[in-house]
């Protein structure tokens, strides 16, 4: 897992409404925008394990959770072609 930036916070998150105004995600947590406020938030990193039997049994990946802290450079997440040039910046901005 690594570290949510604070701008990215869910706290920080907002939604169109029905007529097309962005209003908070999360309104009862307004408060809580600044970033000194906020509780430490955690992004999923690139490996799932999880026991067979408790996910043919629930159909949940995320029982009890464990992590492991890593820097947000190793948790690139590549769905679309943008995030697949973004990761190639990234990657080549590292390399020694």
């Amino acid at each position: 897992v690594t570290r949510v930036k604070h701008h990215d916070h869910a706290y920080n998150q907002r939604i169109f409404d029905e007529y097309g105004n962005l209003k908070f995600a999360f309104p009862k947590h307004r408060k809580d925008v600044r970033r000194q406020s906020q509780l430490i938030h955690y992004k999923l990193g690139n490996l799932i394990l999880t026991k067979t039997g408790y996910f043919l049994q629930t159909g949940d990946f995320f029982g009890i959770s464990a992590g492991i802290g890593v820097p947000w450079k190793y948790c690139i997440d590549i769905d679309t072609e943008e995030d697949w040039e973004l990761a190639e910046i990234i990657c080549s901005t590292f390399q020694s």
